[in-house]
């Protein structure tokens, strides 16, 4: 759920839950985000308690294998066990998001 105004502020805060390998999540934010970043406040170990729970991805690379951008937002994939780093579409778990412009 996205929270702000997309026209008033520079950037787009919100949540959204993992879905697993099941489907991927659709973050609408209402413009193009420049700049991603995904934090997890759940952890499943210390090495994901440290290292797993921030991640950040850059509009201007169109797309990666774990978040692609859209017009109107962006796009996080399924949960690929073989590739787990980074965890951002844990089944279940809750992530928050900032979107800039």
């Amino acid at each position: 759920t996205a929270q702000g105004k997309a026209e008033e502020l520079p950037y787009v805060m919100g949540t959204y839950s993992g879905m697993g390998r099941e489907q991927s999540v659709t973050i609408q934010v209402g413009f193009r985000p420049s700049f991603v970043l995904i934090f997890s406040s759940q952890s499943h170990s210390s090495y994901h308690a440290v290292v797993g729970r921030f991640s950040a991805f850059s509009g201007a690379v169109s797309s990666s294998d774990r978040v692609k951008m859209t017009d109107t937002g962006f796009i996080v994939t399924p949960h690929n066990p073989d590739c787990q780093f980074p965890y951002i579409n844990d089944r279940n778990n809750l992530y928050q998001y900032i979107a800039f412009k």
